[in-house]
């Protein structure tokens, strides 16, 4: 019986399909950055766009962390400091930090019920601002104002279900072409 060769052309699509899905999650924390940066003149200063790449962040890493690597949080952060001019590092930091504290504590955040995982955010998204607060206060070696930056953290919790909602929905568009979690 003669075996048949799968035709080069799917292997392409294939390989192209898994590409995309192992790179989708970070697409996606990068569309939010964007997004995020165009002013919508809600407060007087434009790091809300980070806190909404943090949240997508904090969902990945409980959610599917088989899907977004630590490589891929470094990555995000560093684009994020790029984007928003931010000392560089301090969000790859920030990102890494959030990303390594919430797959530690995947398991018991996971069972738990949405308000409590919101309010989970709540407190990293907090701890984040004081953190960055005082990342950006050494950096240019004065007191800057946490006001704005509490403002967009508080903003970022009040936007993190339509953020979860964008990751849940890429979560189950990933699943039906590439499921492996």
């Amino acid at each position: 019986m003669p075996k048949y060769k799968p035709l080069k052309s799917a292997d392409t699509v294939h390989k192209f399909t898994l590409i995309l899905c192992s790179i989708a999650p970070l697409l996606l924390i990068i569309i939010l950055d964007m997004v995020a940066f165009v002013p919508f003149w809600l407060t007087d200063s434009f790091w809300i766009g980070s806190d909404l790449a943090l949240a997508s962040v904090f969902y990945w890493a409980v959610y599917a962390p088989a899907r977004f690597k630590l490589s891929s949080a470094a990555l995000a952060g560093l684009m994020s400091d790029i984007l928003f001019m931010t000392p560089l590092g301090s969000q790859t930091l920030i990102f890494i930090s959030v990303f390594l504290t919430s797959t530690k504590l995947r398991r018991l955040i996971i069972t738990k019920s949405f308000r409590f995982v919101w309010s989970f955010f709540l407190l990293i998204s907090a701890i984040v601002s004081v953190l960055l607060w005082a990342i950006i206060s050494l950096a240019n070696q004065k007191v800057c104002a946490f006001i704005p930056i509490a403002e967009n953290a508080f903003i970022a919790w009040l936007c993190y279900p339509a953020v979860v909602l964008c990751c849940n929905t890429l979560l189950k568009v990933l699943q039906r072409f590439h499921p492996y979690e």
